[in-house]
């Protein structure tokens, strides 16, 4: 008997793809020993006993190469999940549970990473440079970006058929139908914005900058967060990351919690230490036991940047005493009966130390002042801290502070030591001495003082997300009762509808000119002219008889501003954006000269009463208003 011989093609054939699969072997353990710098031709060519350009024969390039290498051990792992689903599907007609084939892949997938940690960091650690996310869209049909999608699309469909059996709270009582109408966003973009997320290897939600300002803010920022949790872009990279910063503001905030409080006419809680600032004209008007009479308003502008300004503005004016701290005398201080300048931050020494966690790496900037205070002017501290011994009211609470600070003054006075007395100096060293250690070791002072520019700590960092939880399992718990309900109770109001003369809804927008009030009213920075606009759609501006640079009128139930028009194609059609933080007046205390005033307050058309229930937030972007033409 005979034996036909292969086709000299299909022997050439065999013997390519076995020196590719060498090739692509040699090339996953230099990957995984060395990482990918370690990933070179020559590198691979010696090991081959070949030359490095007989490998462009198999691959073009390097990138080529790391591409079918990647896409080999997405396609491995997702081999070894789908065997583990199968398995888990017990005998042939068997109804399994719902949950079991997820049980069974996530321990495969367990199991995987645990055999090979390596493979796993090189596919769900930090990015390598090349396909992982190809920057050219032609690049996305790539071996490795179709493999990771194979992955992606497991989970997916495992998950989906646990739902179809089995649906999640909340999820279950939403229709995307429904929720698409809301949105006013095709279903099918929704559909496919969900699968391009679960298939990226690198993603994440981010709702904004803050919580919203708007009715469901809470609940769309809470799932924004959820949706990162559930997905596993949490404390990765390609996904939200936790900077845990030289001090420990989680834990500082914890030992800064105020005492519970009920406000005394709505009868809420407060949330985050205060209550609504759109209760504040409510209780200082409404006579009773516990009216506010007083208030310190310390560099800040509420009559701007709360609901329904007027309205505030005339319930300050019954004020028995009212003070401002700040640099000029803006709106909400028009009715102060004293006025104290602060120091600026270019007048002062200053480490942002409370808020390093919110910097995208670790960094410190200790800030020395660039010129001296004017005379007159006081820090801040110095003003509450004068305010609690002359109250005789301890200073945070704390029983003693007040002798300890009396006393440093004293010595610094004896001594001639200025340095001596209590101060944030005091505090930024002892902040500093026991922060968290950075690659192993402490912060010293001397090395702040160093680094007059700011100072990177090291790279960003990975794995802290954990370690933050304040739950007592040390658990995210991703569904709290009260947001649950509140998701609930949005799903089952009817969708909003404009009221008949207020059509259009108001909406904010960032300017980079500016940060909310800030800077407004300071000469030079605004180019184009320090005023702010509404900017309509240019169909709805055709509707109304409005051209670009019109004086127009915007109202609603509660006021009506005036500002010029800006057609632009920007805002969707039915929606008007004005910048928030114009409109203040700057007044002169001293000469009583005429005040000076750019822009118009967009706040002044928020109607005070309706507040998203979770953050006690005004719905300064669930307004709606009407434009005509002045």
């Amino acid at each position: 008997m005979s034996v036909a011989a292969a086709p000299p093609r299909r022997r050439r054939d065999q013997a390519r793809a076995t020196t590719a699969a060498e090739i692509k072997s040699i090339a996953r353990a230099l990957l995984v020993e060395q990482g990918a710098k370690g990933l070179t031709l020559r590198a691979i060519a010696r090991h081959m006993g070949m030359t490095a350009p007989a490998i462009y024969r198999y691959f073009p390039s390097r990138e080529d190469l790391l591409e079918h290498v990647i896409a080999d051990l997405y396609n491995e792992v997702t081999d070894a999940l789908e065997q583990a689903r199968d398995e888990s599907a017990g005998e042939p007609g068997a109804d399994p549970h719902p949950a079991r084939p997820v049980l069974a892949a996530s321990r495969r997938f367990r199991r995987w990473a645990l055999d090979h940690p390596d493979e796993f960091a090189l596919l769900f650690g930090s990015p390598i440079a090349g396909p992982a996310e190809p920057p050219d869209d032609d690049l996305r049909d790539g071996p490795a970006h179709e493999a990771s999608r194979r992955f992606g699309r497991l989970f997916g469909e495992l998950v989906a058929r646990l739902y179809q059996r089995r649906p999640f709270p909340i999820v279950a009582d939403a229709d995307i139908d429904d929720l698409a109408s809301r949105c006013d966003i095709p279903r099918v973009q929704i559909e496919q914005a969900a699968r391009d997320f679960a298939a990226a290897r690198g993603a994440m939600v981010v709702t904004r900058t803050g919580v919203s300002m708007h009715l469901a803010g809470t609940v769309a920022e809470w799932l924004g967060h959820v949706l990162n949790v559930i997905t596993g872009r949490m404390d990765r990279p390609g996904g939200r990351r936790f900077e845990p910063g030289y001090v420990d503001a989680l834990r500082l905030s914890d030992l800064a919690k105020a005492k519970a409080h009920k406000s005394r006419l709505a009868g809420r809680d407060m949330v985050a230490g205060a209550h609504a600032l759109s209760e504040l004209p409510d209780e200082i008007t409404t006579p009773g036991r516990g009216q506010i009479k007083a208030m310190l308003i310390n560099c800040g502008n509420p009559v701007v940047s709360g609901p329904d300004g007027a309205k505030l503005d005339k319930a300050l004016a019954q004020l028995d005493l009212l003070v401002a701290i700040d640099f000029v005398q803006r709106e909400s201080h028009r009715h102060a009966h004293w006025l104290l300048p602060a120091v600026h931050w270019l007048e002062r020494d200053d480490l942002l130390a409370f808020t390093s966690n919110m910097h995208d790496e670790p960094y410190l900037q200790y800030g020395a002042k660039a010129v001296d205070p004017p005379p007159g002017a006081r820090q801040e501290w110095r003003i509450f801290v004068d305010l609690a011994i002359a109250m005789r009211k301890p200073l945070f609470g704390a029983r003693g502070l007040n002798g300890f600070i009396k006393a440093s003054r004293r010595l610094a006075r004896l001594t001639r030591r200025p340095a001596l007395e209590f101060g944030p100096d005091w505090v930024d060293r002892l902040v500093v001495a026991t922060g968290r250690k950075v690659n192993g070791r402490r912060i010293k002072w001397r090395d702040v003082k160093a680094h007059p520019h700011g100072w990177v700590l090291g790279p960003r960092e990975f794995g802290h997300f954990k370690a933050a939880l304040r739950t007592d399992d040390k658990k995210v718990h991703a569904a709290p009762p009260e947001f649950v309900r509140r998701a609930r109770e949005l799903l089952a109001e009817p969708g909003p509808q404009p009221p008949a003369d207020y059509p259009f809804q108001l909406a904010n927008r960032r300017n980079r000119h500016s940060m909310n009030s800030w800077l407004n009213e300071l000469p030079g920075l605004h180019p184009s002219g320090k005023r702010n606009v509404v900017v309509v759609h240019p169909d709805d501006a055709a509707m109304l008889g409005i051209r670009d640079g019109d004086r127009v009128r915007v109202s609603s139930p509660v006021g009506a501003i005036e500002l010029p028009a800006s057609v632009n194609e920007r805002p969707r059609r039915g929606v008007v954006i004005i910048d928030h933080g114009w409109g203040s007046r700057i007044f002169d205390p001293r000469g009583g000269a005429q005040p000076e005033s750019y822009g118009a307050n967009r706040n002044l058309l928020i109607d005070a009463g309706p507040v998203d229930p979770l953050s006690q937030t005004a719905a300064l972007s669930s307004s709606y208003v009407g434009i005509e033409r002045v």
